[in-house]
């Protein structure tokens, strides 16, 4: 992050670090606890907005990739994050409408996104954080 964020400066004005968070999958899988989730969240962004000048540590609701209620624990910690947090926002939700089209889906590894699915949810997080 600190050499792409160097390299941009050398051919643009940089006013706002941003971050785009799509993650939370492998927390599902391990069972990762709400408070764990979100400390460690806090603990990324705290070193993000120390060593980057981050601004905003936005965040796409991960989707429902292990189909056990686990996933309802680790959305809802970015839920939490994002209402009572300054530091982070909530860029979409829409991850739980795409995974319901197979065409947004990648074909060949479960769970994930295509192509088309991620440039869905680009364009949702892009218009966020526009606004912010």
């Amino acid at each position: 992050a600190k050499a792409a964020l160097a390299l941009a400066r050398e051919q643009y004005t940089v006013q706002r670090v941003l971050l785009v968070w799509l993650q939370g999958e492998s927390d599902a899988i391990y069972e990762t606890e709400k408070e764990t989730y979100m400390a460690q969240l806090r603990q990324l962004n705290n070193a993000l907005r120390q060593q980057l000048g981050l601004h905003c540590f936005g965040i796409i609701r991960v989707g429902g990739f292990t189909g056990t209620p686990q996933d309802a624990v680790i959305q809802d910690a970015q839920e939490t994050l994002c209402s009572g947090d300054t530091g982070f926002a909530m860029l979409t939700r829409l991850t739980a409408e795409l995974e319901q089209d197979p065409a947004m889906m990648n074909p060949y590894v479960h769970g994930h996104f295509g192509a088309v699915g991620l440039a869905r949810l680009g364009a949702a997080a892009a218009q966020t954080l526009a606004a912010l």
